[in-house]
């Protein structure tokens, strides 16, 4: 599993931070980041650590019901944004047939724009293409998009766009269902 982060310049990397082993998972480097805390104490704070609120999350979900899972998704996309020092977090659903997807929760730091409720895939069709097949598209910076991207680059150049993003698709039976989206 990996996990994302920023650095001190705002770009974002992709870190390895669990190990399946025979009889447990052990936490790896996960470098300072942190999540924020836990819905019942109060808010984001930036400085716990990693570890601490991924089992805070952890619980938080395993005993929620499933008719309060909705309610608990963006508040926890908050602290999980804000304590890698994100711009936007976002989880949108497949639209096939329209050729994008829509957004069913998001989460945007003050004065960053929200992503459109429906993004279509023509707008950054590299990243897009790399989700469509099941793979992780990390984007550090704007620079690291392969010549080919143009689109791509117009988009993060733009007013919606982002300096640096990492988008992972959500699989069911190896078909892509959703994403999610973080960036900075």
């Amino acid at each position: 599993m990996s996990s994302v982060l920023a650095n001190a310049a705002g770009r974002l990397q992709v870190a390895t931070d669990f190990r399946n082993t025979s009889a447990e998972r052990t936490l790896e480097t996960v470098e300072s980041a942190a999540l924020g805390p836990s819905m019942n104490v109060g808010p984001p704070d930036e400085k716990e650590s990693f570890p601490s609120v991924l089992e805070r999350l952890s619980t938080r979900f395993a005993r929620v019901s499933s008719a309060e899972v909705g309610s608990e998704i963006e508040p926890w996309m908050e602290r999980v944004a804000r304590s890698l020092g994100l711009d936007r977090s976002v989880i949108a659903e497949f639209l096939p047939e329209r050729g994008g997807f829509q957004v069913l929760y998001q989460w945007t730091r003050e004065g960053f724009p929200p992503m459109p409720m429906y993004f279509a895939n023509d707008r950054v069709p590299w990243i897009a293409a790399k989700v469509r097949n099941g793979e992780t598209a990390v984007v550090p910076s704007i620079h690291s998009l392969p010549r080919n991207a143009s689109s791509d680059r117009v988009h993060m150049r733009g007013p919606g766009g982002s300096k640096a993003a990492v988008v992972v698709p959500f699989c069911i039976d190896e078909e892509v269902i959703a994403q999610s989206v973080l960036e900075t």
